[in-house]
């Protein structure tokens, strides 16, 4: 495994273009991702954090067009995430696209988010969606600073074939995202994070 520190966005975008691995600051923690076509890329990716292959990988995503591309939303779905994107929000739906075929889930759901950091969606705009999961090793802390990341990268093992690129940002991370599931009638928090249960619950399931 090697790994080098891109200057630019522009590097992130071409390592993700042409089938690589990057680590990049999102506007909660640091984010290991690839395209979501990347089964490779993605399977790199659970093998790198020890991941059990059971548990899905979230994908980024840079609009709500985007969004309802992959996922299947309601209307009133749609209407109460404007509330929360872009932002610390992962939806859980039924996806569109073969999520099993692509590596993201076991059972054909898929986690979308929109992050609310320029940066990170005018990279997705040029690469589309990311497979993109928090960097840590599974069961530990997700990185939110640079030393974070220096010790991921020094403790992680892999092939020499896996190449990542690193894009570090300012240490200004915070709680991973609150993730919902939207496959039934009523929302349920799968992960309080950054958004309480209580606001959820108040935007998605009005009295």
């Amino acid at each position: 495994m090697s790994y080098f520190i891109a200057e630019s966005k522009e590097q992130i975008i071409d390592t993700i273009s042409i089938g690589g691995i990057a680590i990049f600051p999102t506007d909660t923690v640091y984010g290991i991702g690839c395209k979501i076509d990347n089964r490779l890329g993605i399977e790199q990716i659970y093998s790198l954090k020890n991941r059990p292959a059971n548990m899905s990988i979230a994908v980024l995503v840079n609009g709500m067009e985007s969004a309802a591309e992959l996922g299947i939303f309601t209307a009133d779905q749609l209407n109460a995430l404007n509330n929360f994107w872009p932002g610390a929000l992962t939806a859980i739906v039924n996806a569109k696209l073969d999520a099993v075929g692509y590596g993201i889930s076991s059972d054909n759901s898929i986690g979308l988010r929109w992050p609310n950091q320029p940066e990170l969606n005018e990279i997705i705009k040029m690469t589309g969606p990311l497979a993109t999961t928090s960097v840590n090793i599974h069961g530990t802390k997700p990185a939110v600073c640079q030393q974070d990341i220096t010790n991921f990268l020094n403790n992680i093992s892999g092939g020499n074939q896996i190449r990542i690129s690193v894009s570090l940002g300012n240490d200004t991370l915070s709680r991973p995202s609150t993730v919902i599931d939207l496959r039934n009638e009523t929302v349920q928090v799968v992960r309080e994070g950054y958004f309480s249960e209580e606001v959820i619950k108040k935007a998605f399931n009005p009295t």
